[in-house]
Order: structure tokens, then C-alpha cells, then sequence
């Protein structure tokens, strides 16, 4: 089933109802963990955030009037792009600080 989003996109990787964590957000678009167990940008009007408090290992800053924010090791330029072209040692750090710092997202799939 696909999810249409205010922008008409189809998000077919979202379930509609379940909770996801906001891994980072990235020029105010939010990065989730999808169904699919890709870490991708979605538009943050799909949501209704339901819990308000960032971890505290995020740095956060703005530029060209829109946010940024993500730990510090996935915020590096191009990490998330060197995720989705399979650079192996980017998705091992990436799946080993995902089960550190989001152990629940492990616990929901």
C-alpha cells in the first residue's frame, strides 16, 4: 500500500500509523529508518510528532535558512549518500551506532 504526502509523493516504504524515530533531520526534511530499513529523507508534514525531546548527541545548525541535525559521525558530508551507494564501511558504522543509539527501532522490527 502507498502513502500519499501532502506534496503528492508516494511513499510505498511507510506504514500509516506506526511510529518511527527521527534519526536526524537534514534541510528540515526528517531521516527515518523506513520499512524497508533504509535511512531516508520524508517530508515532515507525513507526521504528527508524538515526542518532542532530541538526543542529546545531535549538533544542530542552520544554514541557507533551513536545519541540520544529527550526530556528529552522520552529519559528515556525504555520509548518508555513501550509505545508498553501499560503501561497506559506512553502513557497518551506520548499523552499529543505529543499535547503540536507537535500540529500540531493533526492539519494533
Amino acid at each position: 500500500m502507498s502513502r500519499h504526502a501532502p506534496d503528492e509523493s508516494v511513499y510505498s516504504s511507510l506504514t500509516l500509523g506506526r511510529l518511527y524515530d527521527v534519526l536526524g533531520i537534514e534541510a528540515d526534511w526528517y531521516r527515518l529508518l523506513n520499512d524497508r530499513h533504509e535511512p531516508v529523507l520524508y517530508d515532515p508534514a507525513c507526521f504528527h510528532v508524538v515526542e518532542t525531546d532530541e538526543p542529546v548527541n545531535w549538533v544542530s545548525e542552520f544554514a541557507e535558512g533551513v536545519r541540520y541535525a544529527y550526530p556528529v559521525d552522520w552529519g559528515r558530508r556525504g555520509f548518508f549518500e555513501d550509505w545508498h551507494d553501499g560503501v561497506s564501511i559506512v553502513r557497518e558504522a551506520f548499523n552499529r551506532q543505529l543499535r547503540q543509539w536507537h535500540p529500540q527501532i531493533n526492539k519494533r522490527a
